[in-house]
Formats: C-alpha cells, structure tokens, sequence
C-alpha cells in the first residue's frame, strides 16, 4: 500500500521491512515515515476517545475500530481509507514500544 502526506509517498511495504531490520531505504526517509504514521495513530485515537485527559490503549483503539461507526467517522473526519487507518494501528503497536 503507498500512502501519501503532500508530495511525499511511502511505501508500507518498504517501511515494514526497514522496521524489521532490513536495510532497504534511507534512515532519514524511514524516520520521517515512522513519524507521520504515529501521528496518524494520534488522530485515529483521538477520534476513537473523544476525551482529552484519558487516552484509550491500543488494543481498545482497535476494538473500537470494529465498530462500523467508529471507523466511518475516522474516515471521514481524516479521509484514510480503512487500510490506511489498520495500517497505522497495526504498525504502531508493533513497532513503537513508546505506544501501550
């Protein structure tokens, strides 16, 4: 899947690979990659919550992602598709440890 921020695309597949240990694109580009999908895990939570002081965990961020709703609204207030929106939940919980 290639995902998009402005000019810039990325692919997940790449990305993956790189998170994995593979040497297979630029340090700096994969650094940039990693941020933006965290982010993107911050809004998709933040949609999922809806309160400000207590932040759900990744796995009720998941759950609730299951709810046809949820996930409808995450969509439209960002217009990521459900992979993209998958994507940045899975890849969060795999590979950043700073994410509970």
């Amino acid at each position: 899947m290639i995902i998009k921020d402005n000019s810039r695309v990325y692919d997940t597949d790449l990305i993956i690979k790189q998170a994995e240990g593979q040497d297979v694109m630029d340090r700096a580009v994969y650094r940039t990659a990693f941020q933006l999908i965290y982010m993107r895990y911050i809004y998709v939570r933040s949609i999922v919550s809806g309160h400000c002081c207590t932040q759900p965990d990744i796995e009720e961020v998941k759950g609730e992602l299951t709810h046809e709703d949820v996930m409808s609204r995450v969509i439209a207030n960002y217009g990521y598709s459900e992979d993209e929106v998958n994507f940045y939940v899975d890849f969060t919980k795999q590979f950043n440890g700073l994410v509970r």
